[in-house]
This record gives structure tokens, C-alpha cells and sequence, in this order.
């Protein structure tokens, strides 16, 4: 009897023909999953992403691919597009297809008969246990950066969540007598939110891998790893014990209540970001008459506002005397158009926003670091943020108080009244 591997080659052997050209979509991140990637590969086809419905695989990455809700992919109807499906639960995934408007044409699917898992569920615990094992192993390497001995507080790769944990982790660790930890990320852009707090002599940096080995390490061994996960945890409390549309947790509550379980009326600790803008850096910038755009929100695989409509607001911007600005790291950060490209530190940017005198920004970690500025901000949200209640859990008027900018749902406005209601905050 042939194993799900060997039928997963042959189907996609198969289909050669007919998946080439095409933008291929793979549904479900499952056991199965690698194999289909690697059959692509084989064939000398690449897929272009990952759909499911779970939300917490969601805005990660996986084979490198990044993973999606199905509709974020799907919506509207593309005839280009081809999904392979390969899972036991099939039937409601295929259903869910046709649901969308997707034809047999659009969809390959690989049955996955229950006799044919034992050989490939034994391969799957097998996978998994060697990654807890490396888990492990990075465990006890980050421990010798303690002194053998310390809490590991891994963090997420979303900086507006650390920015926010961090105000909590003095008090945390007071409450709880922790007086050694280690803050473990995977990217420079949580080092510099730690720096704001002057902990970086209390980070380390380590690969998606081996933060991945941790995760599951952890998972697997429980209070045995002393680790603790400044994350997305509290979601499930805010989804299934609150009204979604008026729940009465924010953002900021999910680290206070849940993260660290701080259930009383505690203050976060915000760093002081009152740092004079080097002038020689940012002598190009208009002091007051300098509008910083920043469009880009990790936080949303899609874009909140389309660059059509950036590209309108900033050409009404320029007729009103403004300099503009976008913010953009990498190639998928490109400045809108007409605007040249700004970037500055995390501790820089309250002080070049003073500075500048406007931001513009699709609701992003980068707001919760800045909301103190002193300047004209305006914060745009949409349904793609999360959940179709951002503007609630979200919003930086109730997560933070003295914030003094506005806040604009985008799909609230036809878009030429949006583009009229942000000119007006602007006007002098």
C-alpha cells in the first residue's frame, strides 16, 4: 500500500501541466503540508501561500510561506487561482470553497484515507519530538546567558505588543520576586523596543527555528521549562467570553490581566522618549509642515488603505505646503508615490514626529510606540486588522489616555469623503 507521501508525488506529478502558470494556494497548515510543498518543488513549482481557519496560525510563516485566512486569499473570485487540499477534515474545506465561488477547475484535492495514516502519523510524532529536543537544548544555552538560572520570556515578532509588555514587566517581576530573566526574539526590530526600555543587556537574539523548538519544548514539558510567553493568549478570552462588537478588553488589558495577571489597578511604565531629533539626520524635514506617512501594518497581511487612496491624500497634502514622508523598511515598504522615504529608530520617533508635526499610519505597533507624540496623529483602522473589531480592541484612545490624535475607520467612508476627512485634520 502506498503511503500518503508517495500519493501526494504522484497526484501533483499528476497535475503538472495544469498547476503551472497558475498562483498556487496551499489549504491547511497540517502534517501534510510539507510533503505537498516539496512534490511542488520537485516539479519545479512554487506555491504562493499558505490558507486556514485557524487564527492563530495566522500573519505566521511556515516552509516560508505565509499563512492566511481563506478569505483574505480568495475574496473577490480569481479564476487564476488553484488550491490543493489534502486533509481529513476535506469535505468542510471543500464545501467552504464552493461557498466562496470556486469551481472543481480551481480546486486538487489528495484523499487521505484513514489507512493511510500510520506510517505518516509515526513519521509526524517523530518530527515533532526531535524539534522538542532541540528545544530543549536551546533552553539549557539560553540558561548559561543567565547564569544557569532565570525565567526565558519569549517574545512575539509584533513590536507594539513588546513595546506594551514591557511596561508591564517591571511591576510583573517585582510581584512575582523575579530578579533574573532573558528576553528572546528573532528580529532586530524587538531589540530596538527592548533598547527603549533599556533592557537589551537582557535580550538575545535566536532564529525562527529554534524559537519555534522552544514553543514546542514548552508545550510538551509544561512548568518542567521555566518559560514564560508574552503573546497572543488572552484572544481567546476576549473572543469567547466578551461581546465582540463592544467587548470591554483592549489590547493593552490582555497583558495586564492574562499575560502577567496583574488583576488589580496597576499603571503601565511607558520609557521616557523626550530625545532632542538630530538635526544633521533629519535636516531634510520641515519642522511643522512635515507630514510622515506610514501605510504598512504587519499586523495586516492586506493593506487597510490602497495606495490609490494614499496617493490622493498625499497629493492634497503637497498642495497644502506639507513635505511628506513614508515610512518603509524592505522592498515590500515602498514610499507612496510622490513621498520619499523616511526611517528612524524606535527611540528616535517620538521626537522626529514632534519635529515633523503630522503622521498619518494604518493602525500598527509603530502607533502604540508613539502615541504620546506630541503632534497632529491620525490613526486609520479597517475590518482586516485582527478582526472585524479593531477599532474596539484596538483603539488608542482606551489603551491609552493621553493620546490626543484621531481615529478613522476606513470602511466607514466612501472614499472620497475618507480622503476629505483626513485633509480637514490637517488644514492649518
Amino acid at each position: 500500500m502506498e503511503n500518503m507521501g508517495e500519493k501526494i508525488e504522484k497526484c501533483i506529478a499528476g497535475w503538472k501541466t495544469e498547476l503551472i502558470g497558475k498562483q498556487i494556494i496551499i489549504y491547511g497548515c497540517t502534517a501534510f503540508t510539507k510533503r505537498i510543498y516539496i512534490a511542488l518543488q520537485k516539479n519545479n513549482i512554487l506555491p504562493d501561500a499558505i490558507i486556514d481557519n485557524d487564527n492563530k496560525k495566522i500573519g505566521k510563516k511556515y516552509l516560508g510561506l505565509s499563512i492566511f485566512l481563506p478569505e483574505q486569499m480568495l475574496v473577490p473570485y480569481d479564476s487564476s487561482i488553484v488550491i490543493i487540499v489534502c486533509s481529513r477534515h476535506e469535505k468542510d474545506m471543500l464545501d467552504s470553497l464552493y461557498d466562496l465561488g470556486y469551481k472543481e477547475k480551481n480546486v486538487r484535492h489528495i484523499s487521505s484515507e484513514l489507512e493511510t495514516y500510520e506510517a505518516d502519523a509515526l513519521e509526524y510524532v517523530n518530527e515533532q519530538m526531535n524539534s522538542v529536543n532541540k528545544g530543549v537544548r536551546c533552553y539549557k544555552k539560553l540558561l548559561d546567558y543567565c547564569g544557569g538560572n532565570g525565567t526565558i520570556l519569549l517574545t512575539p515578532k509584533a513590536s507594539g505588543d513588546v513595546f506594551i509588555a514591557c511596561a508591564y514587566l517591571k511591576v510583573w517581576c517585582k510581584e512575582n520576586k523575579i530578579r533574573n530573566y532573558l528576553l528572546v526574539c528573532t528580529n532586530s526590530n524587538i531589540v530596538d523596543v527592548v533598547k527603549m526600555y533599556k533592557l537589551d543587556n537582557r535580550c538575545q537574539v535566536i532564529s525562527d527555528e529554534e524559537i519555534e523548538n522552544l514553543k514546542r519544548a514548552f508545550m510538551f514539558l509544561g512548568d518542567r521549562l521555566n518559560i514564560k510567553m508574552l503573546s497572543e493568549w488572552s484572544l481567546r478570552i476576549r473572543n469567547s467570553y466578551f461581546p465582540m462588537n463592544k467587548g470591554p478588553i483592549t489590547f493593552k488589558d490582555k497583558f495586564q490581566y492574562e499575560t502577567f495577571q496583574l488583576c488589580k489597578d496597576i499603571t503601565p511604565e511607558y520609557p521616557d522618549l523626550c530625545e532632542k531629533i538630530n538635526r544633521k539626520k533629519f535636516e531634510h524635514l520641515i519642522k511643522g509642515k512635515t507630514i510622515i506617512i506610514a501605510p504598512y501594518a504587519y499586523s495586516s497581511p492586506a493593506a487597510i488603505v490602497p495606495d490609490s487612496v494614499w496617493e490622493k491624500i498625499v497629493n492634497n497634502l503637497l498642495e497644502m505646503g506639507y513635505r511628506i514622508y513614508t515610512v518603509g523598511y524592505g522592498e515590500g515598504e515602498k514610499p507612496i508615490k510622490n513621498t520619499e522615504r523616511i526611517q528612524f529608530t524606535y527611540i528616535e520617533a517620538q521626537s522626529v514626529l514632534e519635529y515633523a508635526g503630522g503622521f498619518i499610519a494604518s493602525r500598527s505597533g509603530l502607533c502604540d510606540i508613539v502615541h504620546a507624540a506630541r503632534c497632529r496623529q491620525l490613526i486609520i483602522y479597517g475590518r482586516n486588522i485582527r478582526n472585524e473589531y479593531a477599532v474596539d480592541f484596538f483603539n488608542m484612545k482606551r489603551n491609552f489616555p493621553d493620546f490626543s490624535g484621531k481615529e478613522f475607520v476606513f470602511d466607514d467612508y466612501e472614499e472620497k469623503d475618507f480622503i476629505s476627512s483626513v485633509i480637514e485634520y490637517f488644514k492649518n
